[in-house]
């Protein structure tokens, strides 16, 4: 069984996956496996090693490959209207529409600080959100801005002006206008339902709740209402 096995960034092998052993004289020889070389986080070639081992001591070695491959473009897409065709219908406006993707992303995400290496990739940023339902806020911003996007909502990406501390979500365009757009979980303690808010409405929570949350270069963006 050893031979081929593909994953997307982030995700772990099945590295036992159809693997056995037979041997003349031992009825369950050991199967073992070497994946030091492997990096899931970095998309690449990889090789592991099978070892079998019998009782007399015997070994035997069979390389296998693991390719790690960013998320395939279409196959995103496919999923994201997979999604849609079950939360929006063609009658719905486009804030009704907006907001389905909303609470979708809100509901079916976890938040997780374990996928910063996804960040800057974005069909695997929408994809870890779609398949695996966790993720850090580059992956909620992602998820969202493909459903959007899908769904015939323009939209755009905006970040926190910070090099340490980076946050991502969206912005829409809605009725003509820009507004802020963030399914990322807020503190608890500071919550905030950041749908379709104005320029003015981030900087009261950054000023009020969570400073420089919302700390971004307007210059750099669309303003809102």
């Amino acid at each position: 069984g050893v031979g081929m096995i593909y994953v997307n960034l982030g995700e772990y092998p099945q590295y036992m996956s159809g693997i056995y052993a037979t041997d003349n004289s031992d009825p369950a020889p050991k199967v073992t496996y070497d994946p030091s070389s492997v990096d899931i986080y970095t998309a690449g070639s990889y090789s592991v090693a099978y070892y079998a081992s019998d009782l007399s001591g015997n070994v035997v070695c069979s390389n296998g490959n693991v390719t790690v491959s960013h998320a395939d473009e279409k196959a995103v897409e496919e999923m994201a209207d997979s999604v849609l065709a079950g939360i929006v219908t063609a009658v719905m406006s486009p804030k009704e529409k907006a907001w389905a993707i909303y609470e979708w992303c809100k509901n079916n995400i976890r938040y997780s600080s374990k996928t910063m290496y996804l960040m800057g990739f974005f069909s695997d940023g929408a994809y870890h959100g779609m398949k695996h339902h966790s993720g850090n806020c580059y992956v909620y911003y992602s998820t969202a801005s493909l459903l959007l996007t899908r769904a015939g909502i323009e939209n755009t990406v905006i970040k926190r002006d910070s090099t340490t501390d980076p946050h991502y979500w969206n912005l829409v365009k809605m009725d003509g206008e820009w507004y802020h757009y963030d399914t990322c979980p807020h503190f608890k303690d500071h919550p905030i339902e950041s749908f379709l808010l104005t320029d003015a409405e981030v900087r009261a929570y950054s000023e009020n709740e969570v400073a420089n949350y919302y700390n971004f270069d307007q210059s750099l963006y669309p303003t809102t209402p």
